[in-house]
């Protein structure tokens, strides 16, 4: 439970404050992987909308997505 509470909170934070968090850990990118758009880097974006999925052994799959509501 603590790690989808922080998975969750990890989203909010992107979404409230503008940027996308990094895939961290990445040394050498798969050749198959080429031409995908892997965020290495902190990047700055206006984000209206993120989604987190996970997926699990024996088909346990969830997928959170959060919106920023307008005032």
């Amino acid at each position: 439970m603590q790690l989808a509470c922080r998975k969750q909170s990890t989203l909010w934070l992107m979404l409230e404050n503008g940027f996308i968090a990094p895939s961290i850990n990445i040394e050498e990118m798969d050749e198959q992987a080429a031409g995908l758009n892997i965020v290495t880097e902190t990047t700055e974006r206006e984000l209206t909308t993120v989604m987190s999925n996970s997926f699990g052994f024996g088909g346990t799959n969830a997928t959170l997505v959060m919106r920023k509501l307008k005032a």
